[in-house]
């Protein structure tokens, strides 16, 4: 074999050598950069914040992506009602589950309701205690509320309609209140005027003294009155009218 070829040889093993020796490096480099990744991905599986939520309150536009949501709350002892829900415009899927513990192993209940926007949870806590809420994620992303409450609480939406059927109430009341009121004055308007209309038909009485009664020293001609509402006469004396029964203004 010529030396040329014996060198090149040589030279070519020289060259895989330091070629294996650099990936083996850059592989286990790899490795250990592979671990420390996956220990840190699962450290912060393990730390996801937990959100604390207050009694009869709720916690809206929560954003739930690929991690889970975790919430904490001291509950008194009775029934204690968690309830998630959403849009039907994020089209998600969502699964709820409650412990007892802060390490999320007690599972107590759950709720997982496919096709449905909301999941919900009824316990009877038999003492005070903290239980922990986690809202896992099966697909797509959105927004989402949140509340648990007692026996007490009345929604929102319940409060709106109540105060709307009051309003509505109270508008018929005023609205039938006004309606009565006209027909109570057009009736009178109407009496009044057939009142009038009768007495200017009817004849006058053939002797005053039958349709007066004068006290002593009364003039007839000076104490005559003309009913402002009948027309006919009366004496000054008269409080009303003694044919249409209407009361005088005082002068």
């Amino acid at each position: 074999m010529k030396r040329y070829d014996k060198n090149l040889i040589l030279v070519s093993i020289i060259i895989s050598s330091a070629f294996l020796c650099v990936y083996s490096f850059n592989l286990g480099n790899y490795d250990i950069y592979r671990r420390e990744l996956n220990q840190r991905t699962d450290l912060k599986l393990s730390q996801i914040e937990e959100i604390s939520l207050t009694l009869n309150t709720e916690k809206t536009h929560q954003s739930i992506g690929l991690a889970a949501k975790r919430y904490f709350i001291t509950v008194p002892k009775g029934n204690i009602h968690i309830k998630v829900w959403w849009d039907s415009f994020w089209d998600m899927d969502l699964e709820l589950h409650v412990y007892s513990d802060d390490f999320f192993g007690n599972l107590i209940a759950t709720s997982d309701n496919p096709g449905n926007e909301q999941e919900f949870i009824d316990l009877y806590i038999e003492q005070e205690m903290t239980i922990y809420i986690t809202v896992y994620y099966h697909y797509q992303a959105g927004f989402f509320n949140i509340i648990v409450h007692d026996d007490s609480y009345i929604s929102p939406q319940t409060i709106s309609t109540i105060i709307v059927i009051i309003i509505i109430v109270g508008v018929i009341v005023v609205v039938s209140g006004f309606i009565v009121k006209i027909k109570k004055y057009t009736k009178k308007r109407k009496e009044e005027i057939e009142t009038f209309i009768t007495a200017e038909l009817k004849p006058y009485p053939a002797k005053m003294e039958e349709s007066f009664q004068l006290k002593s020293g009364e003039d007839v001609e000076t104490n005559i009155f003309i009913c402002p509402y009948c027309g006919q006469e009366n004496l000054k004396s008269y409080k009303k009218c003694k044919y249409c029964k209407k009361k005088f203004k005082p002068i």
